[in-house]
């Protein structure tokens, strides 16, 4: 009786509570991409004469409208703090809107989109590669993430910033246990 050989690492199924990890975290990745293409959309739309001056009009019109009901409406708590900061930032950014500016933003969320779509659809068909290329792209970003949480405080932050610690752990930890499981 001769054992069989284990098929190569690359070719390891992944346990079901890992596969169905990865498309947890592949949804993440997804909603992220859906939603820098939904900014740069905004952005590029933004960008035209007549569009530019009504958007901005309605923009500021809705920022101001949101401002005046956190203020006299009572919300406490930190859903009342994120209102209140994420309209703060919607009017200081209205405030120093510039075409190149919505380019530059368009292309950066279309470009960070790309990135995104790659990520969670290699870590859906549970890739190995996937699972470097994300623990790579989002570990590089958890410095920035730190920086805006220490500059510009708000649970948002601070929820996604722990999310993508978490993504990195539990891929690391993926990782290691596949190196572990084929020597």
């Amino acid at each position: 009786m001769t054992a069989t050989p284990l098929p190569p690492a690359h070719h390891v199924a992944a346990p079901d509570s890992t596969r169905r990890a990865l498309r947890a975290i592949a949804l993440f990745k997804f909603g992220k991409a859906l939603a820098c293409v939904a900014l740069a959309a905004t952005a590029f739309g933004l960008l035209g004469e007549d569009a530019r001056s009504g958007a901005l009009e309605s923009l500021t019109r809705l920022a101001t409208s949101l401002a005046r009901a956190t203020e006299f409406s009572g919300v406490r708590g930190w859903i009342g703090g994120l209102l209140e900061s994420t309209v703060k930032l919607l009017l200081h950014w209205l405030g120093n809107i510039t075409p190149t500016r919505l380019q530059v933003a368009g292309f950066i969320a279309l470009g960070h989109a790309s990135v995104l779509s790659v990520e969670g659809t290699g870590l859906w068909l549970a890739k190995t590669w996937a699972e470097w290329f994300s623990v790579v792209v989002t570990a590089s970003l958890i410095p920035l993430e730190v920086w805006e949480v220490a500059h510009r405080f708000t649970p948002v932050r601070v929820g996604v910033l722990v999310l993508n610690v978490v993504v990195v752990w539990y891929l690391v930890r993926t990782l290691q246990a596949k190196r572990r499981s084929t020597t």
